[in-house]
């Protein structure tokens, strides 16, 4: 619940701003957001109270997102716009990490 609050203002932002032909607000956005979540928060729960990373983080989460951030990077160098289909890639990735990790 508190994920799904936190990432709705961050895609009404990247849908009107990609409506209006803003194409770098949605994606620094984003990654802003992931490497803020990633570092930021982690690191400061971590500082307070250790985290133990199991098996399934460090073997499966943790080369995924390594994987989808690779992926990633071809198309943020180059001068092309990520299309409908390729976004759906991503939505479509994401959506099969969700039922892999159930």
């Amino acid at each position: 619940v508190i994920a799904l609050g936190t990432s709705l203002p961050e895609l009404a932002i990247g849908v009107v701003a990609s409506i209006k032909n803003q194409s770098e607000l949605p994606v620094g956005n984003t990654l802003g957001s992931n490497i803020f979540n990633s570092l930021g928060v982690i690191g400061v729960a971590a500082i307070i109270r250790p985290i133990p990373l199991g098996p399934e983080l460090r073997n499966f989460s943790l080369p995924m997102m390594l994987a989808a951030c690779m992926a990633f990077l071809p198309l943020a160098k180059s001068d092309k716009k990520l299309t409908r289909i390729e976004g759906l890639g991503f939505v479509v990735g994401y959506i099969v990490y969700l039922i892999v990790l159930q």
